[in-house]
């Protein structure tokens, strides 16, 4: 894992990349030391390399404690060069000035967040996490507090973290089986909330914690790059290794890989996995309102190619019942079922934490979840006529206890200390 680092200076902004205890810093004495200069670090590595760099960051800072407002300051790129935008910003020589408090966020602007400093010494940030994980951002907070002196070089250290949780999907396939995952989805959870510098700094939870807070959303989360379509197939995921226990990643090892940034949160509110939570419609769906992990996939094991759904949709045994233009379309294409995880009594995120769900599909002891849905999926995601026999809404894929990992790490780290829900 490597870790970010940055060095502002007014006239420049350098971007290194370093060792786990290494921090580098640009040292530019050409500078007046009674400007105000920042060498500024992240915690762990940006999740996508922080492709939105060029957005730049925000400051402020207070004076006297939390008095009033001293800067208000935007840092830019302008040609080769990073600078203040309305700067530079001097050190105060007015020791009544002391005091300073410091706060900055990444980037500066960006679609769904929104600083608020409507109150000398408040800072809070409106944030709206986007659905589609191609268009999510890594959003990042530093801060430095009471400052009673100019520092001898006139340069602060700015310690950047992530906000956001990070979420993920392995999975465990059974000895010998071939699991084709096509969708994974955290479904029902909270996308806004109101993250606040100075809670953090007390000792108090930076975010509104409350799952009701702002609207429910769902995240959708695909193995490749390939923009999703209804009109051809969609990518799927196959573990490399089926032997009960290996842990497949679904995202790819590159900084565009597509993992869930998602808002820090606590929910109740959690999909029970029953026929009743809600009972299903009547075309044959079980639509939950709380939130669940749901997943379109098929296995083949034990030498039937058939195990959970279809490897070839001709197979269904009402196949000869669709009309011909269906019957081509589906000739010689797998058939997928669309299954709910229950996430258990609770679902519990907390900011800068990566968190990696591990589904057991195929396994000795999985149930591959339950059926959400009455009717097939085919290649393209989309819903068939053909339907699941001796199945019903509700009703286990297999019998027995849902069973899936989570582990939960540092934000640069997906697989380390598991717990076993």
């Amino acid at each position: 894992m490597k870790n970010l680092a940055v060095c502002l200076a007014t006239c420049g902004l350098i971007f290194a990349s370093c060792s786990n205890n290494d921090v580098f810093e640009e040292n530019n004495d050409i500078h007046s030391q009674d400007n105000i200069n920042f060498s500024a670090n992240t915690t762990r590595a940006s999740s996508n390399g922080l492709p939105e760099v060029q957005q730049g960051f925000k400051v402020f800072a207070t004076e006297n404690g939390n008095a009033s407002w001293f800067i208000n300051g935007d840092i830019y790129k302008y040609g080769a060069n990073w600078d203040w935008q309305n700067g530079p910003h001097k050190w105060p020589k007015d020791k009544t000035k002391y005091p300073m408090n410091f706060y900055a966020f990444y980037p500066h602007t960006a679609d769904g967040f929104t600083p608020s400093t409507n109150i000398v010494g408040t800072v809070t940030a409106n944030i709206t996490i986007k659905s589609d994980p191609a268009t999510q951002t890594d959003y990042l907070a530093a801060n430095y507090i009471n400052v009673t002196t100019k520092p001898a070089s006139g340069k602060l250290n700015l310690m950047f973290k992530h906000i956001t949780s990070k979420v993920n999907f392995s999975v465990i396939a059974g000895t010998g089986a071939k699991v084709v995952v096509q969708q994974l989805h955290m479904q029902n959870v909270g996308n806004t909330g109101t993250y606040n510098y100075v809670s953090e700094l007390t000792g108090n939870h930076a975010w509104s914690s409350s799952l009701t807070d702002g609207t429910l959303d769902k995240y959708k989360y695909f193995p490749t790059e390939v923009v999703p379509s209804t009109t051809t197939a969609l990518p799927t995921f196959t573990p490399t290794t089926a032997d009960e226990t290996t842990k497949n990643p679904v995202y790819g090892k590159s900084v565009t890989n597509r993992h869930l940034m998602l808002r820090p949160q606590t929910a109740t509110a959690t999909w029970a996995g029953t026929k009743t939570d809600p009972a299903a419609t009547a075309n044959g769906k079980i639509e939950p309102t709380k939130a669940y992990i749901e997943s379109v996939y098929r296995i083949e094991a034990n030498g039937d190619e058939n195990a959970v759904g279809y490897q070839n949709a001709a197979k269904h045994p009402d196949f000869s019942t669709l009309t011909p233009e269906q019957q081509r379309d589906l000739t010689d294409k797998p058939l997928f079922i669309k299954v709910g995880f229950p996430l258990g009594a609770s679902l519990t995120w907390d900011q800068g934490k990566g968190y990696m769900y591990s589904l057991k599909l195929g396994t000795a002891d999985a149930t591959g979840g339950i059926i959400i849905d009455d009717n097939y999926y085919d290649e393209k995601g989309n819903r068939t006529d053909l339907t699941i026999k001796d199945k019903e809404p509700g009703d286990p894929v297999n019998d027995g206890d849902i069973h899936f990992n989570v582990d939960v790490t540092e934000w640069g780290n997906d697989l380390e200390g598991t717990i076993t829900q």
